[in-house]
């Protein structure tokens, strides 16, 4: 009989199940350390569900009984390891004969899928693709959608042949749960991509998501576009004075008990200034480097950089990489950055973050001013220094401002890029050329940039004034 019960010796959670085949008894064991104080009290829900999984099969093993999920319920405790393949073919024949008239079929291979899928996203489709390397934000996008398909795959359907009625019914399930049509529809073309993968390497006979196959899956969910979210100029002049009379609490790199929990070295003015005056992409200030500022010229540079510590190449699309005249305010930011973090110096003054025997005074925190305007890491974690930026670093900082401002903005709150539309929003509404916004701004498509310039031209028409009515 399977066993779910805490062993206190250990701190796990241990479930034990098993039975007799051919006089010889099989025993199989599956533990769970435990993490925190309520996992002495209750097990973690997946384990509780392997428990009430490994029940059924104990009494579908004892009685030789098919399961109502015929052979690929059994496939499917076979990829979980509840029984043992060799085990699945003495108790039920009929799973040995389909198995073998499947041959490969049955047998998926997930590395093989794994690089096929990564394949699918490196190759270059068209020029300027946006996943052409393993280090585009893009691609690390598909990949995490990959984990999620593979999850999925593995505990519902491991042999890859979900029925039509499975699939609607897991796309609904999605959207009950909250996700955004956006994220439903990522999802469901990774699936495809894994299926693709699946049929070309002969271990699925044909694709589930197929069109012709599968008609009423092939639609995607519809999308709703939802309207760009630009600082408005009020918004923007109101932010910009804000941080000049808070400059002190949003430039420190230490923590404050209720507004700052997340001062990303005080690099945030830096960061905001980085969008609504030169309308860079998240991606673009995280890689941002302190040599690719021409102070002479007046001019920054997005282009290819290796981080120096790593090794990691963050490669622009073709038409990212441009010239963005940097205006002198902005130039002066620059400046102004880069001799406060020469001048972040300081020892430690805090008893609980000493090294082992030194004392108040006796550790010397070096200035974190390296490759990258904005360093990563906290203040006190020097040898996390040398990278990048995260993206959550980065969007936790301005969200945090966001919320200590919220009298500043209206709803919906602004996001980080929203400086980047707001660079684009005013530089149109100025009369800039539509080739020359759309050089600054780096758009491959000319269509991207000139929805910039429709929504100026919607806000200023005034011929609805003139209606007879």
């Amino acid at each position: 009989m399977a066993s779910l019960r805490p062993y206190k010796s250990v701190e796990k959670w241990i479930l034990h199940w098993g039975w007799t085949l051919n006089g010889k008894r099989y025993r199989v064991k599956k533990e769970s350390s435990w993490k925190n104080p309520s996992d002495r009290k209750r097990p973690p829900p997946a384990l509780q569900q392997q428990y009430l999984d490994v029940q059924v099969v104990e009494q579908h093993v004892k009685s030789k009984v098919v399961p109502p999920g015929g052979v690929e319920e059994i496939e499917r405790w076979v990829a979980k390891k509840y029984i043992d393949e060799k085990q699945a073919c003495w108790v039920w024949p009929g799973y040995e004969s389909t198995t073998a008239l499947r041959g490969k079929a049955t047998r998926i291979d997930w590395a093989a899928i794994k690089t096929g899928f990564e394949d699918h996203y490196l190759k270059p489709l068209k020029p300027g693709g946006k996943a052409r390397d393993r280090n585009r934000k893009s691609f690390r996008n598909h990949m995490s959608q990959y984990q999620y398909i593979e999850r999925w795959l593995k505990t519902n359907h491991p042999t890859l042949h979900p029925s039509d009625t499975e699939l609607r019914d897991w796309q609904e399930s999605l959207l009950a749960k909250g996700e955004s049509a956006s994220t439903v529809n990522k999802r469901r073309s990774a699936l495809a991509v894994v299926f693709r993968v699946a049929v070309a390497a002969n271990m699925i006979e044909h694709n589930p998501l197929d069109a012709n196959s599968n008609p009423a899956i092939k639609t995607l969910v519809e999308i709703q576009n939802r309207p760009r979210r630009p600082v408005s100029p009020v918004e923007a002049k109101a932010s910009v004075e804000r941080i000049n009379e808070k400059l002190d609490l949003y430039s420190s790199p230490f923590k404050t008990v209720s507004l700052r929990q997340y001062p990303m070295s005080g690099c945030l003015p830096i960061a905001l200034f980085q969008g609504l005056y030169m309308g860079l992409r998240n991606e673009e200030v995280r890689w941002s480097t302190w040599d690719a500022i021409d102070y002479e010229r007046g001019i920054y540079y997005v282009q290819r950089t290796t981080c120096q510590l790593t090794g990691e190449v963050w490669t622009p699309k073709d038409a990212e990489m441009r010239e963005i005249k940097v205006i002198g305010r902005m130039m002066e930011w620059f400046k102004w950055e880069r001799e406060r973090q020469q001048g972040l110096v300081v020892y430690f003054n805090k008893e609980d973050r000493l090294p082992p025997g030194k004392t108040i005074g006796d550790v010397k925190i070096p200035s974190p001013l390296g490759q990258f305007i904005i360093p990563s890491g906290t203040y006190y974690r020097t040898d996390l220094r040398g990278r990048p930026v995260g993206e959550t670093a980065l969007r936790r900082s301005f969200d945090e401002f966001v919320q200590n401002e919220a009298d500043l903005f209206r709803l919906p709150l602004p996001t980080f890029y929203s400086g980047r539309h707001t660079y684009a929003t005013e530089n149109a509404r100025a009369g800039m050329k539509i080739r020359d916004l759309q050089a600054r701004m780096g758009h491959s498509d000319i269509r991207t940039t000139m929805k910039y310039v429709e929504a100026v031209r919607a806000e200023e028409s005034t011929i609805e004034e003139d209606l007879p009515y």
